[in-house]
């Protein structure tokens, strides 16, 4: 990020606030339709069959008697004789299951087949609006309200895993400067109970805590956010100070961040300029995390303009310029 503010957040957070609320699914088959209308046989059909079998019949028959008299063996008379009774036999089981079938089953087959062609476009109509109510309870899932309200559960369930090291005293010592006292007072309208200054967080193996330029803590729900005010330079010695890849910054947010704090930095000019846009800005994260509504006198305020970040070089040169005095 290299314009302010720069908002760091827990990995545990971020991912809670990337998650969308599960989709509802739709497994339902269209109904199938009762296909084509069936038809009885027909008669002329039936009679063709009997007559093809007939024929068959009587082609074997007569096969049979000549090769019978050639040969002079009634053996074989009998074999040709009681394949053509097996044929016909079978022919004529079919030929009856047809002609029932045309007469019996038939009807039954139709009437069932009308009843499904007179409820199918009823089924049809259900399926259809089954569906359509699920592509409107899809487009509710992907609204933003819900997946704001989807959020911040996901959040707050997140909060309650996360472990946080809250802090460990009020460092009475610190040097505060102007932007850091106008920016509590102006958070403290808007989160009365909620904003501190100079909380002091001890750091393993180190003589010095860290301590906090502004904080708001949410107990009830976990919540702790570091809010710094960044200036370019120390104000006596004109030392480059809070540029870019800064070792002492990047150390101090990665500290906050496994202590399951969020960090907002703003530009000790934004601070100066727009107090109440930069309350805007912290409303928002908060609004995002926990679904507490913006301040109106807030929301209506205009967004904070960004800053761009500056390097070693840069925050030099602003000193040399005594930039600072520009807005202070």
């Amino acid at each position: 990020m290299k314009t302010y503010p720069v908002v760091f957040i827990p990995s545990i957070l971020k991912y809670a606030m990337s998650l969308l609320p599960p989709a509802p699914v739709f497994n339902e088959d269209p109904p199938i339709g009762p296909g084509p209308e069936p038809e009885p046989l027909s008669l002329g059909l039936i009679a063709v069959q009997i007559f093809i079998l007939t024929c068959t019949c009587l082609f074997l028959f007569i096969i049979g008697i000549i090769a019978a008299f050639e040969k002079s063996s009634i053996g074989f008379f009998f074999i040709v004789s009681f394949i053509i009774i097996i044929i016909g036999l079978l022919g004529g089981f079919l030929i009856k299951a047809e002609i029932v079938d045309n007469e019996e089953v038939y009807p039954k087959r139709h009437h069932k087949w009308r009843l499904e062609a007179e409820k199918y476009p009823r089924l049809q109509e259900l399926y259809l609006q089954r569906k359509k109510e699920h592509e409107r309870e899809l487009e509710k899932v992907g609204s933003p309200e819900r997946i704001a309200e989807f959020r911040v559960r996901c959040v707050q369930q997140a909060l309650r895993e996360i472990h946080v090291h809250s802090h460990d005293g009020i460092n009475r010592s610190a040097t505060r400067g102007p932007c850091e006292k106008i920016l509590e007072n102006h958070l403290s309208q808007y989160f009365p109970g909620e904003i501190h200054s100079c909380l002091s967080l001890e750091i393993p193996d180190y003589d010095y805590p860290y301590t906090t330029d502004c904080s708001y803590i949410n107990n009830r729900l976990k919540l702790y956010i570091d809010i710094e005010v960044d200036e370019p330079y120390i104000h006596n010695s004109k030392e480059p100070y809070h540029f870019l890849n800064f070792w002492k910054d990047d150390n101090r947010n990665s500290f906050f961040l496994q202590n399951g704090w969020i960090v907002i930095r703003f530009a000790e000019e934004q601070v100066a300029k727009w107090p109440l846009s930069c309350c805007k800005v912290v409303a928002t994260i908060i609004n995002e995390l926990t679904g507490k509504p913006i301040p109106e006198t807030l929301a209506s305020q205009p967004d904070l303009p960004e800053i761009k970040r500056w390097t070693e070089a840069e925050a030099q040169e602003m000193a040399n310029k005594n930039f600072r005095k520009t807005y202070l």
